[in-house]
């Protein structure tokens, strides 16, 4: 994990210890405080809040991988500070992630079971906005060098964003680039 240096590390660390990972389908399982704002395009995003018993509020739009089975539940979750792509079962550190967004690919770093990636690096939060598709590849090292590549459609994630952003007071330009 080379490439998360610094107050970065700080930050991605952070991230992957908060509290409410279990936002996944809002079926059986949704988590308490969970509010749907709406869902957006073809491409599957949903709105949401989720408030949290600490007080504090989280925001995200999320999807799941449109060119993968529906039991596989594969999803992408896109917060103002960040990325996280949570699969069916837990990585355990063997699995390589990168993820990306037009031209512009990052690695993902994984933690508690879960890969996530800031969007503090200006380019690619703006590559994250103005993509058709962002595309998730996701290998095995061992026991056998294995790969999977999922999809999803970007159709709809910007109204999606600029819901939260409107829910929860925030500037959604360094991602979708309006000024």
């Amino acid at each position: 994990m080379g490439w998360i240096a610094g107050s970065a590390w700080g930050l991605a660390a952070l991230l992957a210890a908060g509290a409410g990972w279990a936002e996944e389908d809002c079926g059986d399982g949704c988590e308490p405080g969970r509010v749907e704002l709406g869902s957006y395009g073809g491409g599957g995003w949903h709105a949401a809040t989720v408030a949290h018993e600490d007080g504090d509020i989280s925001c995200m739009v999320y999807a799941r991988a449109g060119d993968a089975a529906p039991e596989r539940g594969l999803w992408l979750h896109v917060y103002p500070s960040h990325l996280r792509f949570t699969p069916e079962q837990p990585l355990d550190g063997q699995e390589f992630i990168n993820i990306s967004a037009g031209d512009m690919t990052m690695p993902m770093a994984v933690s508690r079971g879960v890969g996530f990636v800031p969007l503090t690096f200006p380019m690619f939060a703006r590559a994250v906005g103005s993509a058709s598709t962002l595309t998730l590849h996701l290998g095995v090292r061992r026991p056998i060098d294995a790969q999977e590549f999922f999809t999803w459609s970007m159709d709809g994630f910007r109204d999606a964003f600029s819901r939260i952003a409107a829910e929860c007071a925030f500037d959604p330009a360094p991602l979708l680039g309006e000024d």
